[in-house]
């Protein structure tokens, strides 16, 4: 689903009400629907109700019975919590599909069952990244220091170092670090909701299946509401500017379930009476981590609505501009605080459970929303009235792959490689490369036509093409308007490139720039692009007329005709044309 312009066709059954089902089978995803969901629930009911009427000592058995059935409505069992019934999630971290597997970590963590961590630890070896990541959170959220003890694990930070210097997935390597930092008791993680449970009739134990918060008397009889809103102090504007963006979710683009009705920035709901303000991603990724798009202060995280737990983050995204970005329907627990400094990247928290309290009452997904300037407290919701526009939001299928791509290393990810190369890859992420360049060479040198000196090639290769490769993404940023961000990009790496065959590419090319009079006009246009900015949002705030506003930029589109960032400011024009 890379596509997001397409997104607009999906046609959205679940979030109309249309009562669709996903397109996908087996046990992912199958809750897409609530009542899919509940369907599934009533197939396995009796048999789990056996399960726990079952004594304990017959009771191996009749789980080992009941796995083809637990698998194949795996998304309804994963919902039931009866202490009986443990068992038979360990049973699953062993089944072939990483799938049921990915879904028993979660129920066992919503058990608090910190005997699952020697396996959880086992996992992060599986050589899917999305389980790998779900092992992570696991080990995070239930490894308290007597945790481990009692699992009978003696050193796991030592396991989690070696893991993570082999780690080729970037996402799950932020998951390592902040296990590093919960083993080392400098990670907050803090509940911020109680699971939901209700007991159905056979002595079972559910959290049930909530379609909207308006329902949860009806599922919950005894349930009340306890909205919590914590602010975070400071501001992002007193933070550099941002230097490294990062996509906020694994596999951010390429959604695991198809079929699935994520709604695309702008979707038109109510026959068009209000807008989508963010960008639906993650289908039915329950409990699945989400990260920092940049550095940025943790400005609130809020639970007890219809959005579930919702995170805020404000982050400096230029030499004069501030962007908010926010998470919603995310899970019980956070990973930050509020008023926080946060790092690209980090671990922020995961995605609840479908359909569940926690979440808000929504299939699992993660709203992500984007907005230019400082964090408002009431600007972060999921729905406007068309008629007001979407001028004050970001699209976050365009924005942030942006912002990602005018950021970028010159090296990217080599991917997994042969053990003998670990300090090699070590020192390229660390934006090391000359010494990178050394360790790969050394390591050519003592192979011969095995996997070490393929691989050893490979980031040979990568490195001595960096600064060609650099120069030809910061020309390209630069034609695309841009020429600050790509003189940024030149100045942040052209030191790291010293040294590396090709890579005083860079340096030559940042000097030829500040000497290029039609550079430094591209380079006035922007600056004044971003002065621009300021005085549109004053007038805006003064309620001056659209055409006023557009009349300001296309003199300035004038004024820096024949520039790169011509197109930026005629485009800025016509938003505030008047319609």
């Amino acid at each position: 689903m890379r596509a997001w312009s397409r997104w607009a066709l999906v046609v959205v059954a679940v979030l109309l009400g249309a009562g669709g089902r996903s397109a996908s089978a087996g046990p992912w995803g199958n809750d897409v629907n609530a009542g899919d969901g509940a369907r599934l629930v009533e197939s396995v009911r009796a048999e789990l109700a056996a399960i726990v009427a079952t004594p304990a000592a017959a009771r191996a058995q009749a789980i080992e019975s009941s796995v083809p059935r637990a698998v194949e409505a795996m998304e309804a069992v994963k919902r039931f919590r009866n202490d009986e019934l443990r068992p038979l999630f360990h049973r699953l971290l062993t089944h072939e599909d990483w799938k049921v597997v990915h879904r028993a970590l979660l129920a066992l963590e919503r058990y608090g069952d910190a005997t699952v961590l020697p396996r959880a630890l086992a996992l992060l070896e599986h050589p899917e990244p999305r389980l790998r990541e779900k092992a992570a959170i696991a080990c995070i959220r239930l490894g308290e220091p007597a945790a481990w003890k009692a699992a009978g694990v003696a050193d796991p930070a030592a396991a989690v170092a070696a893991r993570r210097r082999r780690e080729p997935d970037p996402h799950v390597r932020a998951c390592l670090d902040a296990l590093g930092r919960r083993l080392g008791k400098s990670l907050p993680v803090r509940r911020v909701s109680e699971e939901v449970r209700v007991p159905l009739e056979g002595g079972l134990l559910w959290t049930p299946f909530l379609e909207g918060m308006d329902k949860a008397k009806s599922v919950a009889p005894s349930y009340t509401s306890k909205p919590d809103s914590r602010m975070g102090g400071g501001s992002a504007e007193k933070l550099p500017v941002a230097s490294r963006f990062v996509l906020p979710l694994l596999g951010f683009g390429a959604e695991e379930v198809p079929g699935v009705s994520l709604q695309p920035f702008g979707n038109p709901r109510n026959n068009g009476a209000v807008y989508h303000t963010g960008l639906d991603v993650g289908a039915c990724l329950d409990g699945a981590g989400f990260y920092a798009v940049a550095d940025g202060i943790v400005k609130m995280v809020h639970t007890g609505s219809d959005m579930g737990t919702l995170v805020c983050i404000e982050h400096h995204v230029g030499p004069k501009a501030l962007a908010t970005v926010f998470f919603m329907h995310a899970a019980d627990v956070v990973f930050v605080e509020p008023g926080e400094r946060v790092a690209p990247g980090q671990l922020v928290a995961s995605m609840g459970l479908g359909y569940s309290f926690e979440n808000g009452g929504h299939f699992a997904h993660l709203h992500l929303g984007a907005y230019p300037g400082p964090f408002q407290p009431a600007h972060n919701y999921g729905y406007k009235p068309a008629n007001l526009g979407l001028r004050d939001w970001f699209d976050p299928a365009v924005v942030i792959p942006a912002w990602v791509e005018r950021t970028r290393p010159p090296v990217d990810e080599p991917g997994a490689v042969d053990p003998s190369l670990d300090d090699a890859v070590a020192d390229l992420r660390a934006g090391r490369y000359r010494e990178a360049l050394e360790a790969a060479r050394g390591v050519a040198a003592r192979s011969s036509g095995d996997a070490a000196s393929t691989d050893a090639a490979r980031l040979e290769s990568l490195l001595t093409g960096a600064g060609a490769a650099l120069v030809e993404r910061a020309t390209a940023i630069c034609a695309g308007g841009f020429p600050l961000a790509a003189r940024a990009l030149l100045a942040a790496w052209a030191p790291a490139l010293a040294g590396v065959p090709g890579g005083d590419a860079a340096k030559q090319t940042l000097a030829a720039w500040d000497a290029d009079p039609a550079f430094q006009r591209d380079r006035k246009a922007e600056e004044g692009y971003d002065d621009a900015l300021e005085r549109e949002k004053t007038m805006l705030a003064k309620h001056e007329p659209a055409a006023k506003v557009a009349a300001m930029w296309s003199k300035l589109a004038e004024q820096h005709a024949g520039t790169s960032v011509e197109p930026r400011l005629k485009a800025k024009a016509a938003e505030n044309a008047p319609r």
